[in-house]
């Protein structure tokens, strides 16, 4: 009888940059390349990179609910640089990309520089363990993906970091369908959103945690002064790292279980190349987690959140005199 050895993961590298203003974000996030050995390491000349945000509804800057616009620009500037062809891509789920972009102040602005915003609409169905989900043609298409993940609470699965982002890519209200088929389940539904980032297989992550949402994320939490970017190839890993700084124990947190429970390789500290100029947790109060509430949807509550999200169309198209 053989005895199958788990094998620990190769050494990863994360870069975890501190930041306490998005007004000097270009200059860390060049400090933070350099730790990855360079962007020109992820992509080439020509390629063409989807920038994947966090959007999730039209919400004024002030809600830390979205990846900041300071970010998704300064990558945008450092793809355009290397001769890469930036696009801009999301699946929000309440509103439209362009309301999104415009709450943040970045909808002209990207538009001015020749920088494609794609909504995304145009899917390839794929088959995964638990069931078979649209995803985005214009994500599957991209050269690259850069995932820009805000990191926020959440009331339903703890805390999101780096993973659940690609979600994003699943398109319309089938990320809600998913909660109502899989949502009796963290286990199976954790383990979709998992090869469902693995699928897309984003070249690099680039965390949000300047200023983080806690208590009642991912929509009603508050500002938390986190003052954190956090990058790196493994998403796992910078999970792991940011979840540490800000005192949460990786081991409760649904994707994490569910990431060890198939088996996956996963990372201890000692594992981990950190780069960082972050001396330990400087914070002056904790990071405040939320009440849990159920992951599963209702039919009930599908059919609210499509009559919400025609709602917000029609305001838009009245406010834009439509």
């Amino acid at each position: 009888m053989s005895i199958e050895i788990e094998k620990a993961p190769v050494k990863t590298t994360v870069s975890m940059r501190y930041c306490n203003s998005y007004s000097n974000i270009a200059t860390v996030l060049d400090r933070l390349l350099v730790d990855l050995g360079g962007l020109e390491r992820y992509i080439s000349p020509g390629d063409r990179v989807l920038i994947k945000p966090n959007l999730i509804a039209p919400m004024a800057l002030e809600v830390p609910a979205q990846t900041h616009p300071s970010l998704i620009m300064a990558v945008v500037h450092k793809v355009r640089e290397l001769g890469a062809v930036p696009f801009v891509g999301d699946s929000p789920a309440w509103g439209t990309l362009e309301d999104c972009l415009k709450k943040l102040g970045i909808f002209d602005e990207l538009k001015q520089a020749g920088v494609e915003v794609v909504p995304f609409k145009q899917n390839c169905r794929f088959q995964f363990t638990d069931g078979a989900v649209n995803l985005s043609t214009d994500a599957l298409e991209a050269n690259a993906i850069i995932n820009l993940p805000k990191m926020k609470a959440h009331q339903q699965l703890s805390a999101t970091i780096a993973i659940k982002n690609m979600y994003g890519c699943v398109t319309g209200k089938e990320k809600a369908y998913w909660h109502f088929r899989r949502g009796r389940s963290y286990f199976r539904f954790c383990r979709m959103l998992i090869e469902i980032y693995e699928k897309l297989a984003p070249v690099l992550t680039i965390v949000d945690a300047v200023e983080a949402m806690q208590g009642k994320g991912p929509l009603r939490g508050t500002g938390y002064p986190a003052a954190r970017l956090v990058g790196g190839r493994d998403p796992i890993a910078c999970e792991l790292v940011l979840s540490g700084q800000l005192g949460i124990d990786p081991e409760l947190l649904p994707i994490h279980q569910a990431w060890r429970k198939t088996g996956r390789p996963y990372y201890k500290m000692s594992d981990i190349n950190v780069l960082s100029d972050v001396k330990g947790q400087d914070y002056e109060s904790e990071f405040e987690m939320p009440e849990q509430i159920p992951l599963h949807f209702s039919f009930t509550h599908i059919v609210r959140s499509v009559a919400r999200q025609a709602w917000i169309r029609v305001k838009g198209r009245r406010v834009k005199g439509l």
